[in-house]
């Protein structure tokens, strides 16, 4: 049976978030070693530990997706490009949505929009061209010089969103959870609804972009709704239990791969 090896990426700018959770593999026994990567270079340094017959489990934002093209690093990394996108999400989540109005469309047609009104903006794919939110003439987004005005961009209606909510799903299951914010107020130690939990588990039943990932739910004072998934091996843990999350994908891994 293959052994379970958790890879980090040492230079997170994240450093408290590397460091819980290498204090929470040492707590729980699993080996993990950590590397260094470069910013906005495709390559993977030669990790030295590795026999090369490991199952090995990527954490940290530099290794999504460059990890793939290196299959020594696999199968613990879980991003799909064609799934981890937000018109993905709207046509298999349908309702479970929070903007059901949203609709996609080219950079340079959302960025006219805001000559008339003022619009909620995110990049349909996980590329962060921009910051997701809402803008208007005056204070349009941010676009970084690798944009083009033909990349796809979702655009809907502003809505008021009080309260997010961050659960982790593996193979269909909700294992941990954790509130980001509360009434407008970040925490990470927030209160987590019947609602929103109840949505995530029907939701994961429905579909996912992959087999682990991090839903993402909200509510506006209204209705509670699904804002995005996202790829788990780039997500910050925040106030989940990380025992629970590192045992679950950890075993997860070993049974698809043993």
């Amino acid at each position: 049976m293959k052994d379970v090896v958790w890879l980090l990426q040492r230079n997170m700018n994240n450093q408290t978030a590397f460091h819980g959770m290498l204090k929470t593999l040492e707590e729980c026994n699993y080996a993990n070693l950590s590397i260094n990567l470069v910013p906005f270079v495709d390559d993977i340094p030669e990790v030295k530990g590795l026999s090369g017959d490991e199952l090995v489990i990527c954490w940290g934002p530099s290794f999504v997706p460059r990890a793939k093209h290196y299959p020594a690093l696999l199968p613990g990394i879980w991003f799909e490009p064609q799934t981890f996108n937000w018109g993905c999400f709207q046509k298999n989540w349908k309702e479970y949505i929070l903007s059901q109005d949203g609709e996609i469309v080219t950079l340079s047609a959302a960025l006219s929009c805001l000559s008339s009104r003022r619009v909620f903006m995110r990049p349909n794919e996980d590329s962060k061209i921009f910051d997701g939110g809402v803008y208007e003439k005056d204070s349009p987004p941010v676009i970084k010089h690798i944009a083009n005005n033909d990349d796809k961009v979702v655009i809907a209606e502003p809505r008021d969103v009080v309260s997010e909510w961050r659960f982790f799903i593996v193979g269909k299951n909700v294992i941990a959870e954790s509130s980001y914010r509360i009434d407008s107020s970040a925490t990470i130690e927030g209160f987590i609804p019947s609602e929103a939990r109840d949505l995530a588990k029907e939701a994961s039943k429905i579909w996912g972009p992959d087999d682990v990932y991090c839903l993402d739910v909200g509510y506006d004072g209204k209705t509670y709704g699904i804002i995005e998934a996202n790829c788990f091996n780039a997500s910050r843990i925040y106030g989940a239990n990380a025992a629970d999350i590192v045992k679950n994908v950890s075993e997860f891994t070993r049974k698809q791969h043993n």
